[in-house]
């Protein structure tokens, strides 16, 4: 379950164009790792980044999975994100620690530190790994699966760059404050959760103003700050939260 798809009719996935073409997994995992693998990522990483973007789609949050392949390789080439990252991990506590991610993918990085987490939990039963110096690392529920298919409970925060606005103002100020929640289930299939504090991940309004959609009303407001259903405009002003003001008050 995606949070940001909860009570809303979100904006078409990219497979409703007529021009669309479908291709089978396999081969676009392959292509995406070939790809990230261009771009100096070492064949076990490009493998990992290919796995984080291909699995997103697969699960429906296309909104973070191969539609974002450019924007990680755009960071790369401008230099913002380092291919080799020197990942480096510092004990900080007992059963927390903090990892640096030298400015690598957070696709390559997040997985490293639920890997350690687990490990730590492993240990003594609870582990907490921070991470600084990393980016967007695309959809969260993959990490908390990381935990779950070690028999453990996931839970996985990030920060985000501003994309709400206080509440009643008409300014980005907050982040989407994302969030993924997992745990194991004995013989049924996992609990599991991801979701941010929009009503809509800004992804699909991206994706809806490229394709001239409209969207459904409540989900973002103008540059202006009035109420859109204008999917260009809406990508061009704010997001709105879930739930109203105790929406707001969450991320705030």
């Amino acid at each position: 379950m995606n949070g940001s798809d909860i009570g809303t009719q979100q904006p078409a996935p990219p497979e409703a164009s007529a021009t669309a073409v479908r291709v089978q997994v396999d081969v676009l995992r392959s292509f995406i790792q070939d790809l990230f693998a261009a771009q100096g990522l070492t064949d076990e990483d490009a493998e990992t980044a290919a796995h984080a973007l291909v699995t997103a789609d697969v699960r429906g949050v296309w909104s973070h999975g191969v539609v974002r392949a450019p924007m990680y390789c755009e960071r790369l080439e401008r230099g913002v994100a380092k291919a080799r990252p020197s990942i480096q991990v510092n004990r900080v506590a007992t059963a927390a620690a903090l990892m640096d991610g030298d400015d690598g993918l957070g696709l390559i990085v997040a997985p490293r530190a639920m890997d350690e987490a687990i490990n730590i939990a492993r240990q003594h039963g609870i582990g907490l790994v921070g991470v600084k110096r990393s980016g967007h690392f695309g959809m969260a529920a993959l990490y908390a699966q990381r935990a779950i298919d070690a028999s453990c409970i996931g839970l996985v925060f990030t920060n985000a760059s501003p994309a709400l606005p206080s509440w009643g103002a008409r300014k980005t100020f907050f982040g989407t404050s994302p969030l993924a929640f997992g745990a194991p289930t004995g013989d049924g299939p996992p609990f599991l959760v991801d979701m941010a504090m929009s009503t809509v991940a800004r992804g699909k309004l991206k994706f809806a103003a490229q394709r001239g959609e409209v969207i459904l009303p409540g989900l973002a407001l103008d540059a202006k700050g009035r109420p859109t259903t204008d999917g260009t405009a809406a990508f061009n002003g704010v997001m709105l939260p879930f739930g109203g003001v105790k929406g707001a008050a969450l991320h705030g």
